[in-house]
C-alpha cells in the first residue's frame, strides 16, 4: 500500500509544474479542498500563464490566493519580494531566496510608484476599491459599517491554519473559502495587509488598505479585526484581485468611493451627475457650448499669459481646462517639435515649468494630486464605477486602438504623448498631465483601459498641463 501510494506520487511530481505543487506543499497554510465543498474556481493569467483559485463570496468573486505577479522587466523580482517570513533582507529590500514562499504568499507590492499596485491584476480583474473591500466585509458581517472593523468578518476570512499566530485569539474559521494566510510583513507592520485602488482624498501620501489587527499590534487597541483603513503608500502589501462585473457600491448607497472629507468638501447631490438628466451627448458639443452629463452647458474662457484663450468646463464642484496649456514658455516643446501638434496637443512642459504656467493672476493653478483625485471621485461615483475616469473624460476620437471614451463632461482629452532627453513617444497612445505633487507626480489616460490614474515620474520627462480653477 505504501509502495503504491509512493508511486502515484511520484507520477504526480513528474506531470505538475512549480505552480501545481505548491498546493501539496506540506508547509503551505492554504487548504483548496475546503471542508464545506466550496467550489474553487481556477484562472490564468495571461501574461505570465500563472493559474490561481478564485471563489465567489456574495455577488463578488475574488482571488483565493494572494497576486504573484512579476512585471517584464530587469530586477523587478528585487522591487516586489516574497512575501514570507524568512525571504526578504529588509535592510536592503531585496529578494534573497524565491523558495516556496512566492508559491504559497504571493509578492509585496507598493501602492506608490511604477503604477504596479493599480494595474497589477491581469485582464478581467482590478484592484479593488475600498468599497469593493467593505463590501466583502459587510457581506460576512452584516453590522459592519464603513470604516468600522470587525471580528466576525476577520474569523471567517482567515485560513484555518496554524499559520496565524496564537495572540489571535480566535482561530480562523475560512468559511467562505477566502483564505487569508499570515506572515509577517516588516514593510507595514504584524498583521498582513491587501491594497486597494483607493488613496486617501486630501493628499496626503496614504491609500487605503484591507488590513488584519491583532492585539499585539494594534495601536488602536483592535482585537482580532479586520477592517479598511489608511497607511503609507510607500509601505508594501499582498494583492487581491477582484473580478470585474461585481458590485461597487455600498448597499444602500450609490457612492462607490469612500468618504474621507467633510460633507461640506464634497460635491452635493444636486451637483453630482445623474443619468436621468440625460438629453445630449458628446456629439451635440459645438464650438460654445458642450454636453456635460446629459446637460449642455456653454463652455467658459481662460486667457494665458500670452493672451491666447481655452475653453473650460464645470464639473461637479471644480473647473477645468477643456484644453491643453499651449503657453510658449522656456522649456516647452511641441511634439516632435511639430507646430501642428500644438495646435491639437498643447506644448509639452517640464514640471518646473508646469508649476508656473497658469495664469494666477486670474485663479487659475496647476492641479493638486487631491484635485485630480476630486475630479476621479465625481465621475467614478456619478457614474457608478471604478477606475473608469478616462472612459468618460477621454475624447471621442483621437485615442487609437479604439481607445477613445465618451467625453460626458466635455473634458476632452486628447492622448498628447510625452518626450525626454528629446525623444519622443505615446501620442495616440497616451495622455499625461502633471500634478504639484513632489514626486513629480503625472495622472495619465491610456487606450488600453478606462481609467484615470497617477504614476510618479521625474523631472527630466515633459507632459501636458490642464490648469484647474479656484483655490489650491
Amino acid at each position: 500500500m505504501v509502495l503504491r501510494f509512493l508511486l502515484i506520487a511520484f507520477l504526480l511530481l513528474l506531470g505538475c509544474s512549480g505552480e501545481d505543487l505548491q498546493f501539496n506543499n506540506p508547509n503551505d497554510p492554504r487548504n483548496f479542498s475546503h471542508p464545506s465543498g466550496i467550489a474553487y474556481q481556477p484562472f490564468t493569467d495571461p501574461r505570465d500563464g500563472r493559474t490561481y483559485n478564485s471563489v465567489v463570496i456574495g455577488e463578488q468573486t475574488w482571488m483565493a490566493e494572494n497576486l504573484n505577479y512579476v512585471p517584464p522587466w530587469e530586477g523587478a523580482k528585487d522591487d516586489f519580494p516574497c512575501a514570507g517570513t524568512d525571504n526578504v533582507d529588509y535592510e536592503k529590500e531585496t529578494l534573497v531566496s524565491d523558495g516556496d514562499y512566492c508559491d504559497i504568499y504571493g509578492r509585496l507590492y507598493k501602492w506608490w510608484g511604477w503604477d504596479i499596485a493599480i494595474n497589477a491584476c491581469p485582464s478581467g480583474w482590478h484592484l479593488p476599491s475600498a468599497t469593493e473591500w467593505q463590501i466583502l466585509l459587510m457581506f460576512i458581517d452584516p453590522n459592519f459599517s464603513d470604516y468600522s472593523q470587525s471580528s466576525q468578518a476577520s474569523s471567517k476570512l482567515r485560513a484555518t491554519s496554524s499559520g496565524w499566530p496564537s495572540y489571535f485569539k480566535d482561530k480562523g474559521t475560512d468559511d467562505y473559502g477566502f483564505t487569508a494566510i499570515y506572515f509577517l510583513n516588516r514593510y507595514a507592520g504584524e498583521g498582513s495587509c491587501w491594497w486597494s485602488s483607493t488613496r486617501e482624498e486630501r493628499g496626503r501620501n496614504e491609500a487605503y488598505s484591507l488590513i488584519f489587527y491583532s492585539p499585539n499590534t494594534s495601536s488602536y487597541n483592535r482585537s482580532d479585526e479586520a477592517g479598511v483603513f489608511k497607511q503609507d503608500y510607500t509601505r508594501k502589501c499582498s494583492i487581491r484581485c477582484v473580478k470585474d462585473g461585481g458590485p461597487t457600491s455600498l448597499p444602500g448607497s450609490s457612492s462607490s468611493v469612500p468618504s474621507t472629507t467633510s460633507s461640506s468638501s464634497k460635491p452635493s447631490s444636486s451637483s453630482t451627475p445623474s443619468s436621468s438628466s440625460a438629453g445630449c451627448t458628446a456629439a451635440n458639443n459645438t464650438s460654445t457650448q458642450y454636453c456635460s452629463n446629459g446637460t449642455i452647458k456653454t463652455y467658459g474662457t481662460m486667457t494665458d499669459n500670452d493672451g491666447r484663450n481655452y475653453k473650460t468646463v464645470v464639473i461637479g464642484t471644480q473647473t477645468w481646462m477643456a484644453e491643453n496649456m499651449n503657453y510658449d514658455a522656456s522649456g516647452s516643446v511641441c511634439y516632435d517639435y511639430n507646430d501642428e501638434k500644438c495646435k491639437l496637443y498643447g506644448k509639452l512642459y517640464y514640471w518646473e515649468t508646469a508649476m508656473e504656467v497658469c495664469p494666477s493672476a486670474s485663479g487659475w493653478h496647476l492641479p493638486s494630486d487631491a484635485e485630480w483625485i476630486t475630479l476621479v471621485n465625481y465621475v467614478e461615483e456619478g457614474n457608478g464605477c471604478s477606475n473608469c475616469a478616462g472612459k468618460y473624460l477621454k475624447a471621442k476620437e483621437g485615442w487609437n486602438n479604439d481607445g477613445n471614451g465618451e467625453n460626458k463632461y466635455g473634458f476632452s482629452a486628447l492622448p498628447s504623448g510625452q518626450s525626454t532627453s528629446g525623444y519622443f513617444s505615446n501620442v495616440g497612445r497616451y495622455g499625461y498631465w502633471w500634478s504639484t505633487g513632489d514626486n513629480y507626480n503625472s495622472w495619465g489616460m491610456h487606450n488600453n483601459n478606462a481609467k484615470l490614474d497617477v504614476t510618479a515620474y521625474d523631472e527630466v520627462y515633459l507632459f501636458s498641463v490642464r490648469c484647474v480653477k479656484g483655490s489650491n
